[in-house]
């Protein structure tokens, strides 16, 4: 399956392999599926690595995520 197409359980398990699992409470507050992540703004990921310190998520590249 696509990125778009994970459930937020995948989304979480793909967090802890590159090393930003810090963020999985807040990407469960946030979004529901791929689709939303892959939607997501600039400023919206920045709302949510802001609840968080260490790496911004605002600087998270489209061509990082699965493909």
């Amino acid at each position: 399956s696509t990125f778009a197409q994970w459930q937020m359980d995948q989304i979480v398990s793909w967090l802890y392999t590159i090393d930003l699992g810090q963020y999985a409470t807040e990407f469960r507050k946030y979004f529901r599926n791929g689709l939303e992540v892959l939607q997501a703004t600039h400023h919206d990921l920045e709302k949510v690595s802001s609840v968080l310190t260490g790496k911004n998520l605002g600087s998270l590249r489209r061509d990082e995520l699965p493909h």
